[in-house]
């Protein structure tokens, strides 16, 4: 695998008016030298996410905080896909990190996750995701907290932070346009070739209400369900769960049937929306 120590972030942006500003800042104070650019690209927002990210980029520029180039793109066509290649596309580094923007992590452990994918010699690596649930109803607790503890979420979890070596890059880019595209990537690394690190970890907000948990689970379903039917050589990993309680295991079968449910009907429906969750962007 090819090694370097400069990498590039990239930030797919849709309607990410009410966090933006902190995620840019939040960089911006931790960003190592290696970093040498972060490319925010708005695709398709209703909203204010391109004005509040250019004041905050402006900021951070005139502040002097850090030397790291602050580029700002912005997209008609509302699809994470396209921004992903464009800023691919406007980078000067192979290497990168795919980093969604309500993750919140430091600019120094994105500079830590390329250190683990150089010195693991692997394609691609994400920190492990601490599902945080705290906020949510009690249904949605149970149910996160079951899918938490899968063996998938714990050892193969290529998502909302991602860093991807030149190779990676090379392989995978432009991006076929799918909606799941962290599965997309994982399965074509293929799980010889990725690093979920037990080093690092960012905190993924879950979504608070029993509505917006079955919207992001049905995406979810509906996007690996056109991944296997698309590409049926990409295999996911097997994923087991703990041993559960009735209770538990009620609960979680209970809301991925009406998941899957919801997302058969959609699929019928020709349903393109790609449903974000609200309820944790707060």
């Amino acid at each position: 695998m090819s090694k370097t120590n400069n990498f590039s972030i990239i930030i797919p942006a849709y309607n990410e008016e009410k966090l933006i500003a902190n995620k840019l800042h939040q960089l911006a104070r931790s960003l190592p030298k290696e970093c040498t650019e972060v490319i925010t690209v708005c695709n398709g927002c209703k909203d204010q996410t391109y004005s509040v990210a250019q004041n905050a980029i402006n900021i951070i520029t005139h502040s002097g905080v850090t030397q790291c180039n602050f580029l700002l793109v912005q997209l008609i066509q509302g699809c994470k896909i396209t921004a992903l290649n464009e800023g691919v596309k406007r980078s000067k580094n192979n290497t990168l990190i795919l980093l969604d923007a309500d993750i919140k992590i430091l600019g120094s452990e994105c500079a830590a996750l390329v250190k683990i994918l150089n010195s693991h010699s692997v394609m691609a690596a994400s920190p492990k995701a601490l599902f945080n649930f705290n906020n949510a109803s009690w249904l949605v607790k149970k149910f996160y907290s079951t899918v938490s503890k899968s063996s998938y979420n714990q050892q193969h979890r290529i998502a909302n932070v991602i860093a991807l070596s030149p190779t990676a890059v090379d392989k995978l880019f432009p991006l076929p346009t799918v909606i799941a595209d962290d599965a997309y990537i994982q399965r074509t690394i293929t799980e010889t070739h990725y690093h979920v690190s037990s080093e690092l970890s960012y905190h993924f907000i879950c979504p608070t209400t029993l509505l917006s948990t079955l919207k992001v689970q049905s995406r979810i379903i509906r996007g690996n369900l056109a991944l296997k039917k698309r590409y049926p050589h990409l295999k996911a990993p097997k994923s087991y769960l703990p041993k559960l309680t009735v209770i538990d295991l009620a609960i979680f079968t209970s809301i991925k049937l009406m998941a899957l449910t919801i997302a058969y009907i959609e699929i019928k429906l020709n349903v393109k929306k790609w449903h974000q969750d609200e309820t944790s962007r707060k």
